[in-house]
């Protein structure tokens, strides 16, 4: 794959949801719809990232919510956070029921180096840091026998907490806007990420708890199953036209198509009829290799979760059907263009010393190194927030000298910049609006020219970057 095809496969990851998220939305909707034994609401959140994205404790660990934690239960979970922050030693996976007052004296021992002198220090020092709520009757049932899902908040928290001392927390790209009506906060997503991704910084967590909406490209949880059903009537060539896939593309390019095709198994009925983006979307997916915990943990993904748990209003920048119509109506050079990328991933040169004919890789299903390279690096500009180093990589420029390029560039980030600053502008001075908004939208969308950023900027109102 070429570099600047690459980095359009990358950008996508900033700039559409959907092509990269919503098939692991549609999962993480119907698992939790599935699960017979689920955590308690309270406790949904702190627990799906001590499993996901902190990977704390093994396969045994996340089952019996509600039933009484054991020492063996906790042992894998204590130690995986004490290897996470370079700590040495372990705990003791005995036999033995364990009490609230017994898991927080140990995660503070964890914390702080010490061994407090009481259970009731060790809740002292959780109350004053936020890490459980306080009670006016200061009675925090350190006796009582800890449930699972308890010691899994408690061991979240504790991570999160020793993640914002060590500075390993994501600062992000974060813009507050002030001046009209509602006031409005502005966050770059990424719509893929990793455990390294969070906690976000507590500026960000104290601007979305403080916020009445939460603001999205596409509401890809709740997003009903039409959309889906959408998706499939959109992607796929008429079989009643009498075309297929190929009278699209040119021959080379359906050459390599057919192929990649084969080695991953797909009937020809069905990769003949896909639409050239459609057929990229799910190659680009593939190429990439990631885990279905990655579209989970997406910026946009994490804050729809609490925001639901939260019951906060949800409101739609674009919507499914937009962002699908987008891809289909791309011309057919950008279209195959698109395949050329995606199916690039696939393909290895030859051994021979000229570099010889390219050959497709082992099961046709070996991920790029070099797309997992910069979406490596891709990951952490945006952790940091690194404003050049995210122009750079994305090759945003003022103009661009190539049509097709130019469209491209126009399609995916110009034309919905424009359309969405002004969705955002109309928050800002809507009277009705109740509270403030947090705006999650890609990344790739902030920044330049003609960024959202800059264009809130001209119309007057004053945006201010967090830090």
């Amino acid at each position: 794959m070429t570099k600047n095809l690459l980095k359009k496969a990358l950008g996508l990851i900033l700039a559409l949801i959907l092509a990269a998220m919503a098939p692991a939305a549609a999962f993480a909707a119907e698992a939790a719809q599935a699960l017979p034994d689920a955590p308690s609401a309270w406790a949904e959140t702190d627990i799906f990232m001590a499993e996901t994205a902190y990977r704390l404790g093994g396969a045994n660990t996340y089952s019996g919510f509600r039933e009484g934690a054991d020492a063996k239960k906790f042992a894998p979970v204590y130690n995986d956070l004490a290897k996470a922050y370079g700590f040495v030693g372990g705990y003791p996976a005995e036999d033995k029921q364990l009490t609230r007052g017994g898991v927080i004296a140990a995660l503070y021992g964890l914390i702080t180096g010490r061994t407090p002198i009481s259970a009731g220090e060790a809740a002292a020092y959780f109350v004053e840091e936020g890490l459980i709520g306080g009670r006016s009757s200061g009675d925090y049932e350190l006796d009582k026998a800890c449930t699972v899902e308890e010691m899994l908040v408690f061991s979240a928290r504790a991570y999160e907490h020793m993640a914002y001392r060590a500075n390993r927390d994501s600062k992000g790209f974060f813009w507050e806007i002030r001046g009209g009506a509602a006031r409005v906060y502005l966050l770059g997503s990424i719509h893929l990420s990793d455990g390294s991704m969070y906690p976000m910084s507590k500026a960000i967590e104290r601007a979305f708890a403080g916020a009445d909406s939460l603001v999205v490209e596409v509401d890809v949880l709740g997003m009903a199953e039409s959309g889906y059903d959408y998706l499939n009537e959109v992607g796929f060539i008429v079989f009643e036209s009498g075309k297929t896939i190929k009278d699209f593309i040119s021959a080379d390019t359906y050459a390599r198509y057919l192929a990649v095709m084969e080695a991953f198994g797909v009937p020809q009925p069905t990769y003949d009829f896909l639409k050239p983006w459609y057929a990229a979307m799910l190659l680009q997916n593939a190429g990439l290799a990631y885990e279905q915990s990655e579209a989970l943990l997406g910026v946009d993904m994490f804050f729809l979760r609490k925001a639901y748990a939260a019951r906060k209003n949800v409101i739609e920048l674009e919507g499914a059907g937009f962002q699908y119509d987008l891809f289909d109506s791309l011309s057919p050079e950008i279209q195959e263009l698109q395949l050329q990328q995606a199916l690039s991933a696939f393909f290895v040169q030859g051994g021979s010393a000229d570099g010889g004919e390219e050959e497709l890789q082992e099961e046709g299903i070996a991920a790029d190194e070099a797309a997992h390279e910069l979406y490596a690096a891709l990951l952490e500009i945006v952790r940091t927030g690194d404003e050049a180093a995210l122009a750079a990589i994305l090759a945003l420029s003022e103009a661009a000298d190539d049509p097709i390029e130019a469209e491209y560039n126009a399609i995916f980030f110009g034309n919905r910049n424009r359309s969405m600053a002004e969705k955002i502008l109309a928050l800002l001075t809507d009277e009705t609006q109740s509270g403030d908004c947090f705006v999650v939208v890609g990344a790739g969308h902030m920044l330049g020219r003609d960024g959202i950023v800059a264009l809130l900027a001209d119309a007057g109102y004053p945006v201010v970057r967090i830090k």
